[in-house]
Formats: structure tokens, sequence, C-alpha cells
């Protein structure tokens, strides 16, 4: 991986795990709890 996409990886876990963290029933999740549902969220596709 080029070093501007892991920069840019981690600015993007940075910002989903702190946008998470604090609202409301994803704030009783734990950060791996968070990071599996991104994951199953992030293999569906997008339809128009």
């Amino acid at each position: 991986m080029k070093q501007e996409e892991e920069v840019a990886m981690r600015q993007f876990w940075l910002r989903y795990f702190a946008a998470t963290e604090k609202r409301s029933w994803l704030a009783c999740l734990s950060a791996p709890q968070r990071l599996k549902m991104l994951t199953e969220l992030m293999q569906w596709e997008a339809t128009d």
C-alpha cells in the first residue's frame, strides 16, 4: 500500500471511531464490535 493510501486509511478509521464512540447505541459497543459492524457494512454493494 502506498504511503498516501495508508494515511487516508488511518484518517478514515480515526474519523469512524471518533464518530461512533459517543453515538447512542453505538457507544455501548466496544471498538472491536464497531469494527466488525463496519466490516460487514462495507461488504454491501450500493444500488441506485
